[in-house]
């Protein structure tokens, strides 16, 4: 080496097999600090995790390995000091060993200092098992905007990652699933000075090889003084799953915010006056202490911390979702809709009882705002919301795995429906009219597409069954129907038809017209 290196840590040394004296500050020309940060780290982490609740107020994830990003220039630097050393471990070794080193500084100050051992009786095992809730740690580490780099390398720079978008309202929002990229983007873009990788580097490095030696000496005449970096703690609650069934009364109430374009002003407007979603998560997210907003990266439309809602199917906005009548004959067919809400980086992990006072504020209210949609059923809803949607009171942690297993779930349940309908013609007496309709049971159905929602679904023929109805004649030109279906099957379609779209159909067997007047899902059949 053409000069001192007496500013170079021990390990480095180690690292590079060169023999010298190592410095005694915490600089150091090639790791810029880093194996002398254990102070400085303790306290980042510290301070990362003060939003959450503190250190001490929470689990950290074992299974979820700390993610560790370092600055291409420390790597530049070992291999311009490692150049003329025989005895030098490669870069990748040098990496893993610095990034070991800065993981284990971590994780043992978050394993002495976190909570103490979880309590089995205020969280279920999924909980602990898959460490929701748990706070994760990464780390940035970026170089101070005085360092040095060689004037004549041509650095290749990486291509900008594509985010893709996703529509959830009025607001066009891009997924941003990850805590440690969108705060890198937000922190290099505030940098004054230009963020290398360490695959920038690499590359660089072995297209002008042939600036070796002017590497080497361009490194001989560094400084501990502009060899120092700044690390970045950060931190985000793993997801939390919830789950529970809903009921909803009112026939102005959607499952999930509905958004329609306006014709004449071409502008987003919103149907119904509220929506399932919109009475659920924000008592839920109240309990979770509210969504971080640290990790989201606004200025590129990445939001990180939000709570999903999920449903087990869906209802139209004008149909009701009741628990099912005192004598229904299936023992397996449970009361409201299952949802399940994924938490991501909320502030707190609740306790199981915690979650219980969330079903009750989103049921209790003053029962003389119960709305005219409400009086037929008050006996078959979860509480007494004048917004006509209530939960179980056993909303509880779940696996993960219900999150995504709902839907497919939902493919294969029998579902319960009541309908009040319409005919054109005089209705025949109530035992011909149940001899008609339902006589042959199941009744295979083979619906092509409704014309209702061919704008956004393939417009193919899907078979479906009936497997259970009943009739009751209410009048010369009403009666209602309580009936069983297979899955995926278009109520309002078997009884109007669909203009021959649906066959056979209630119009089809009756011989006239008919339609439906309201639709109410009772139940769903769990195996």
């Amino acid at each position: 080496m053409n000069g001192s290196t007496s500013n170079i840590c021990k390990e480095c040394l180690k690292h590079t097999g060169i023999d010298d004296v190592p410095c005694a500050g915490e600089g150091c020309k090639i790791c810029l600090g880093l194996w002398q940060s254990h102070q400085i780290l303790e306290q980042k982490l510290q301070e990362a995790c003060q939003p959450y609740g503190g250190s001490g107020s929470n689990y950290f994830a074992r299974n979820e390995p700390i993610q560790i990003v370092l600055p291409g220039d420390i790597i530049l630097r070992y291999d311009a000091a490692a150049i003329n050393s025989k005895n030098a471990s490669s870069s990748t070794q040098f990496q893993q060993a610095l990034k070991s080193h800065l993981r284990t500084i971590l994780s043992n100050y978050a394993a002495s200092n976190q909570k103490k051992e979880i309590n089995s009786n205020d969280f279920p095992e999924c909980v602990s098992k898959e460490e929701q809730g748990y706070l994760a740690i990464h780390l940035l580490v970026t170089p101070y905007k005085d360092i040095s780099r060689p004037i004549d390398l041509n650095f290749k720079k990486n291509k900008e990652r594509r985010k893709r978008r996703r529509f959830h309202g009025p607001t066009d929002t891009q997924t941003g699933g990850d805590a440690l990229i969108n705060r890198q983007e937000i922190i290099l873009r505030e940098s004054p000075l230009e963020f290398l990788s360490i695959a920038e580097v690499e590359r660089t490095l072995e297209d002008q090889s042939d600036n070796r030696e002017r590497l080497s000496i361009w490194f001989s005449e560094l400084s501990a003084s502009t060899s120092t970096s700044e690390l970045h703690v950060i931190v985000n609650r793993r997801p939390i799953y919830v789950r529970s069934m809903y009921t909803k009364s009112r026939r102005d109430v959607s499952q999930s915010p509905f958004y329609v374009t306006d014709k004449n002003s071409g502008k987003l407007v919103k149907l119904g006056i509220t929506s399932v979603e919109e009475q659920i998560v924000p008592p839920l997210e109240k309990v979770l202490g509210g969504v971080s907003k640290i990790n989201n990266n606004n200025s590129a439309g990445l939001v990180l911390g939000r709570i999903k809602f999920h449903a087990s199917g869906r209802e139209d906005m004008n149909v009701r979702m009741i628990l099912p009548p005192p004598n229904t004959s299936s023992p397996n067919c449970v009361g409201g809709r299952p949802f399940v809400c994924q938490a991501i980086d909320v502030l707190r992990l609740p306790s199981a009882t915690q979650l219980l006072s969330v079903a009750q504020n989103i049921n209790n209210s003053d029962s003389s705002e119960v709305s005219q949609n409400q009086e037929d059923v008050l006996d078959r809803l979860y509480g007494n919301n004048p917004m006509g949607v209530g939960i179980c009171s056993k909303l509880t942690f779940c696996p993960a795995k219900d999150f995504s297993n709902l839907q497919a779930d939902t493919e294969s349940k029998v579902k319960y429906y009541g309908c009040h309908c319409w005919s054109k013609a005089v209705l025949p007496s109530n035992d011909e009219l149940q001899m008609k309709l339902g006589s042959s049971l199941p009744i295979k159905l083979q619906q092509r597409t409704p014309v209702r929602v061919l704008h956004r679904r393939p417009n193919i023929i899907r078979d479906r069954y009936i497997l259970s109805l009943k009739c009751t004649r209410l009048d010369d030109h009403n009666f209602q129907l309580h009936l069983s279906t297979s899955a995926g099957t278009y109520v309002k379609e078997f009884v109007h038809g669909d203009l021959g779209r649906t066959k056979p159909s209630v119009a089809g067997l009756l011989g006239t017209t008919t339609d439906i007047l309201q639709l109410d899902c009772e139940g769903i059949q769990l195996s």
